[in-house]
């Protein structure tokens, strides 16, 4: 079975909406809910949608720390792919 892969674009409007360390306020996660998704949390390295866990890549990593630490981010866009047995 092939993984699921989401892409989530992150504005300057998610950045501003977004509340730093909150796993379901952040920029990343209210870009994803403006993306249509329901339920969405975010930790350190992966993102839950809906009930699918994906792996963040480096670059969401980094925005995530950035954010939480109130540094000054911009907006980016990222692809993550479902977390599978074998990761």
């Amino acid at each position: 079975m092939e993984r699921k892969v989401i892409r989530v674009e992150v504005t300057a409007d998610d950045i501003q909406r977004g509340e730093k360390k909150s796993e379901t306020s952040c920029a990343i996660a209210v870009a994803a809910k403006r993306s249509g998704a329901k339920l969405v949390y975010v930790d350190p390295t992966s993102i839950h949608v809906d009930g699918v866990d994906y792996r963040l890549p480096d670059e969401a990593r980094r925005f995530v720390d950035a954010f939480d630490a109130c540094h000054v981010v911009e907006p980016f866009s990222f692809e993550a792919k479902e977390i599978g047995f074998h990761d």
